[in-house]
């Protein structure tokens, strides 16, 4: 029952795109693990995800269309060019807010199956390091634990893994052009 109301409550976090994604994934490794955490987090998040591009699609797009049509022209280019590939890049890139990834691939032409399985291998390491790091800080028996090799390593995978996948993505387009 607790699994399923947080599941739950992920989805609609998700398709409503309020803050507090990394709250809640902190908060599931600490009640469920690590493991189950990201599991359940990153079929909810990605669910969610696929809701928010759908009502992007089927109740947005026109509106949006007719006041940023211009604006969108590299978007839809960029999906034409590249598909998955520049949705698991958007998806890797650390600044670029779901809500705007969620609502903005909605508008284009991307199959829904498609736009929901790069979501959920995209985002999949970012929900294992917020889970994990929550299980860490669950651990945590005395104020002293927080700088425990655990709870540090989960905090400095956190603040590597946009560094690294940064470099890595600017290595894999380097050699693609």
């Amino acid at each position: 029952m607790e699994l399923a109301a947080f599941f739950f409550g992920y989805v609609l976090l998700a398709t409503t795109s309020l803050p507090g994604g990394a709250a809640a994934t902190m908060a599931a490794g600490a009640l469920f693990g690590a493991a189950t955490a990201t599991l359940l987090v990153s079929f909810a998040s990605t669910i969610g995800a696929t809701l928010a591009f759908l009502i992007a699609r089927f109740f947005l797009k026109d509106h949006v269309e007719r006041r940023f049509g211009s604006r969108l022209r590299r978007l839809h280019e960029g999906v034409e060019r590249d598909g998955a590939y520049y949705l698991f890049v958007l998806r890797l890139t650390p600044g670029v807010p779901f809500l705007v990834v969620n609502a903005a691939m909605g508008l284009t032409r991307m199959r829904t199956w498609t736009y929901y399985w790069v979501s959920q291998l995209g985002m999949l390491a970012g929900t294992f390091l917020f889970a994990h790091a929550g299980a860490q800080l669950a651990a945590v028996d005395s104020p002293g634990e927080v700088l425990s090799p655990g709870v540090l390593g989960a905090f400095a995978a956190l603040g590597l893994a946009p560094l690294v996948a940064k470099k890595l993505l600017a290595k894999r387009l380097s050699h693609d052009v």
